[in-house]
């Protein structure tokens, strides 16, 4: 839960004016218990973490679910569920929010989660799993008037291409 009695509107021009760069700072953001409830969920910083550097950012990544918070797990389970009643490769429809997308993505991936954020899930697209292989991710194809359903799929399915 956001605290409710932070003055919003001065915000803009605080984050506008910080120096050496724009950034803000709000204490105590978070409720205290949504904020401890929420650190919880990250295991310690050890061999598990992995550095990502990138030109303006610095940041831990780790790519192995026995460590992660509830949260992801719950995602990753609830998927392996489904998957496991459908031991024959049945075709089965999950409609998720995007962020839930992204994070099965990445680990179908095996990347980090620090890259979820650099992938793109359109409202109403489609993305294939077809374990262990990410076959499509944010097709909309469907959803334009030149393209069908099922020819993403079509498209990408594996085997020689017709021209």
């Amino acid at each position: 839960m956001l605290r409710k009695d932070i003055e919003w509107r001065g915000l803009r021009s605080s984050f506008e004016q910080a120096q050496p760069f724009p950034h803000i700072v709000i204490d105590d953001f978070l409720a205290p218990a949504v904020a401890r409830a929420a650190a919880a969920e990250f295991a310690a910083l050890d061999e598990a973490w992995i550095p990502f550097v990138h030109i303006n950012e610095r940041k831990q990544a780790n790519t192995q679910p026995a460590t992660w918070g509830p949260t992801l797990r719950r995602v990753l389970h609830a998927i392996d569920r489904i998957s496991a009643a459908h031991p024959n490769g049945d075709d089965v429809l999950i409609v998720a929010h995007g962020g839930v997308i992204s994070v099965y993505a990445c680990h179908v991936l095996g990347c980090s989660f620090n890259t979820l954020w650099r992938l793109r899930i359109d409202n109403g697209s489609l993305t294939v799993v077809e374990p262990p292989a990410l076959v499509t991710l944010n097709d909309t194809a469907h959803l334009s008037s030149e393209g069908g359903a099922g020819e993403a799929r079509a498209r990408n399915a594996p085997g020689p291409r017709a021209p």
